[in-house]
């Protein structure tokens, strides 16, 4: 099972959910659901 982190939307800081798996090469797109933000990237090393 993959772990997941917890990042909040630059946007309305809602909480997103990412797994390990999301990320190619240290990057991961990720959609907000709370306030329905398009795809921004996300860089592994902003989670640590």
């Amino acid at each position: 099972m993959t772990c997941a982190r917890q990042y909040k939307c630059p946007n309305c800081k809602h909480t997103i959910q990412i797994a390990s798996a999301d990320f190619i090469k240290g990057i991961a797109m990720a959609s907000c659901g709370g306030c329905g933000r398009d795809a921004f990237a996300i860089e592994e090393t902003l989670l640590k």
